[in-house]
């Protein structure tokens, strides 16, 4: 596990966020005031899932095999409301979630 914070990119929008050791990329979404559409926040509706771009992210806990299959995991998915940031990283929201709500204006990329 990364001893410090990972920045994470977020597609559509390229919001840039923090996340703290210990939180899930959807905490720290919210934290950041970026409120992509999800459900349960528990890994059982995969409302959340994402493609992981660059970057490597886990799921310390697990989520619902309904949600997130194994094939998907080795494919590059994940569901932010689990997946905690092992490197900076990358991520392209899915379907619901593409649909961002956002509470405060939020910081985005700077373009390379």
């Amino acid at each position: 596990m990364r001893d410090a914070m990972s920045i994470i990119e977020i597609d559509p929008g390229g919001f840039v966020v923090e996340a703290e050791l210990g939180e899930t990329v959807l905490a720290a979404m919210r934290r950041h005031g970026i409120a992509p559409r999800s459900g349960c926040r528990r890994g059982g509706c995969s409302l959340c899932k994402a493609d992981v771009v660059s970057g490597t992210v886990t799921h310390e806990v697990g989520a619902a095999a309904t949600a997130l299959t194994a094939e998907e995991v080795a494919d590059g998915v994940c569901l932010p409301c689990r997946a905690h940031a092992l490197t900076d990283c990358k991520i392209r929201l899915r379907g619901p979630a593409r649909r961002i709500f956002t509470a405060t204006p939020p910081r985005t990329a700077t373009p390379a």
